[in-house]
């Protein structure tokens, strides 16, 4: 893996609204060492020409033939990664422009390997919610169970430390599918409290259906984490507490 590189791993599926503004942040960056790995899931509308409008040879595009999800997207990407950090931003998302560059000092200054920031709401046109969803100090694999406050676009991995598995292909919670089993490991993941992200609220957007977000985290729970139906009762309560306090009461 090269030492400063940072792999960025984006899942694309009918994007071509917003996966422009996406790839955007990214070429932004002050930070410039990286690589942006996209993964196309057959989209049916024009994502895939967005995608290859871009001809910055740091982007690599691969595209499946058949729809299969993000976390087989994520998959094919791992496969390709090249850099010691892997960072992800989906494709309605908005990085700040020092996202990088902030990030990697921070967890270089602390000799952190695993990192995420706190992030804002912005709507469908990309304005301002004035919504800020704060990062925890920490997220052991414990407190994560609890609460899985942890923007996916915010987050970045040391490879050096972190070996990246496959992920195992869920119908939500993918992102959850991806951290839990790191965090089980032992791992402590560290919150820094800028903003690094804007976040799009869309009512086509997968994570905006809590209803489905919830049974996806329960059935992994069940399935994945293999956790028996007292104690995921347990979890579960905190997880929807956390998700009415973030979501709603502004705590």
């Amino acid at each position: 893996m090269e030492e400063n590189l940072v792999s960025i791993i984006t899942p694309a599926y009918n994007a071509g609204k917003t996966i422009r503004e996406a790839i955007e942040s990214v070429l932004n960056q002050t930070y410039q060492n990286w690589e942006l790995l996209i993964v196309d899931d057959c989209s049916t509308d024009n994502t895939y020409e967005i995608i290859n409008e871009f001809e910055d040879l740091r982007i690599r595009v691969f595209r499946h033939e058949k729809n299969m999800g993000a976390a087989i997207a994520w998959n094919t990407a791992f496969k390709h990664m090249q850099g010691r950090y892997v960072a992800f931003i989906d494709a309605d998302d908005i990085w700040t422009d020092n996202k990088l560059s902030l990030q990697l000092r921070y967890m270089k200054k602390n000799n952190y390997e695993f990192t995420y920031t706190s992030y804002d709401w912005i709507d469908d046109n990309g304005l301002s919610l004035n919504k800020i969803i704060k990062a925890p100090k920490t997220q052991t694999y414990e407190s994560f169970l609890k609460n899985t406050n942890m923007g996916n676009s915010t987050v970045i991995m040391d490879r050096k430390y972190i070996n990246i598995l496959p992920v195992q292909k869920v119908d939500m919670n993918w992102d959850g599918a991806l951290r839990f089993p790191i965090l089980k490991q032992g791992h402590t993941a560290h919150g820094m409290d800028e903003v690094c992200m804007h976040y799009r609220v869309n009512n086509n957007s997968v994570s905006s259906n809590k209803i489905k977000a919830a049974k996806g985290l329960w059935n992994l729970y069940k399935n994945i984490l293999n956790i028996p139906f007292f104690p995921r009762c347990y979890y579960f309560g905190w997880y929807v507490f956390n998700s009415l306090k973030r979501y709603y009461l502004n705590i």
